[in-house]
């Protein structure tokens, strides 16, 4: 799984198709050097951690919110947004990650606004909880959290600085969100099949099944010219990988011996593990496999000092899901739909309850040197 994932980080990038290396590597006439083909260069990515905060920083005891007499700090908000905000920064830049990491920020901030608000409705219509419910839901975290270590467990607290105290205090009041959220949300929430196949008949387009495909890649220290032993030891790996292309479509590479048999040009090889959309791939490696049977390596790609190949074990068409087995998904998005709906009714309901006083600050800019062509 996470070599698929290493994988995908790379596909998804930018490459240079390098569509003469297979005339290069069987060292026919007339193709040009491989370190031509230099990869396209990029542009600068920001991270939300380095992302450019206003200029007097931010006090992370600040308010961001007030509920009751309960306060929530701009500390609060940015670590339980981190995560969002990571994967925001991995694929979005300039004005637009400003924007997004905004939006993360206040959604995040009335996430826990709500969670406040559920706190006081429980403790005002007089809710308890039974000691060994508590203690179920302690133990089923632990479980599914920290493989049911209690030392795993205790050592990610310390790492968070909590203590094992605190953390049970968190557990119990995310167990009362979770029954009053059953009781008030989740309880109503009905989803018949008409309302499913009206969805289907909407939204067909969107129940189509990308093309998909399932990829062994090896990959290679690109050869330089100059260096005729490289060069040379480059066409023999290319040629051994076409002898196995060739021949079964499942046989599989072994990497042992060519990294044994090419030591100079530090081969990497992960096999297929996951299924990958093939439009969400980088136009260089989509291109270089769109009509590459299955079984078959495709013409290399260069990216970063490194040449790819890639074989195509397996192929998905692209198709249209039928209703039946779209069904399951469809339901399931009209239902968390219909409970986030429920849920904004019923926090609104509170708001006029419960004093609620939000804190607004322009916390995230683009940094110096993106602009609108960055994006």
């Amino acid at each position: 799984m996470a070599g698929m994932k290493a994988i995908a980080r790379v596909l998804v990038g930018s490459g240079v198709a390098v569509g003469v290396w297979a005339a290069v590597a069987l060292g026919e006439e007339g193709a040009g050097p491989l370190a031509a083909l230099a990869p396209e260069r990029s542009a600068p990515v920001a991270s939300a951690a380095s992302f450019d905060l206003p200029e007097k920083g931010v006090l992370l005891d600040s308010y961001a919110a007030i509920v009751k007499d309960k306060v929530i700090t701009m500390g609060d908000v940015l670590s339980a947004a981190a995560p969002l905000q990571a994967r925001a920064a991995a694929t979005l830049q300039g004005k637009a990650l400003a924007s997004k990491l905004a939006e993360i920020y206040s959604d995040v901030r009335d996430d826990l606004v709500g969670v406040e608000l559920v706190l006081l409705e429980f403790e005002a219509i007089g809710g308890t909880l039974p000691e060994h419910a508590i203690e179920d839901h302690v133990g089923r975290i632990i479980k599914e959290r920290f493989h049911g270590s209690q030392a795993e467990l205790l050592a990610a607290l310390g790492t968070s600085r909590m203590t094992l105290a605190e953390w049970r205090e968190e557990m119990r009041k995310q167990l009362i969100v979770q029954v009053m959220r059953a009781r008030e949300v989740d309880s109503k929430v009905s989803i018949s099949p008409i309302d499913v196949q009206q969805e289907y008949d909407r939204n067909a387009a969107a129940y189509a099944r990308p093309e998909q495909v399932r990829l062994d890649v090896v990959s290679i220290r690109a050869p330089r010219m100059a260096n005729q032993d490289e060069v040379g030891q480059a066409r023999e790996l290319y040629r051994r990988l076409l002898r196995v292309s060739y021949g079964r479509s499942d046989e599989p590479v072994d990497v042992a011996a060519l990294q044994e048999s090419f030591p100079r040009l530090d081969v990497r090889y992960e096999p297929a593990e996951e299924w990958m959309e093939v439009d969400s791939m980088a136009p260089a490696f989509r291109d270089s496999i769109r009509e590459v049977p299955t079984g078959r390596v495709a013409s290399p790609v260069e990216l970063q000092g490194r040449a790819y190949f890639l074989r195509v074990i397996e192929r998905k068409e692209a198709a249209t899901v039928p209703m039946e087995e779209a069904a399951p998904a469809i339901e399931k998005k009209l239902r968390a739909e219909a409970q986030d709906r429920l849920m904004k009714a019923w926090t609104d309901s509170l708001k006029s309850k419960y004093h609620v006083q939000l804190f607004e600050q322009a916390m995230f800019q683009a940094p110096e040197g993106f602009d609108e062509e960055d994006e």
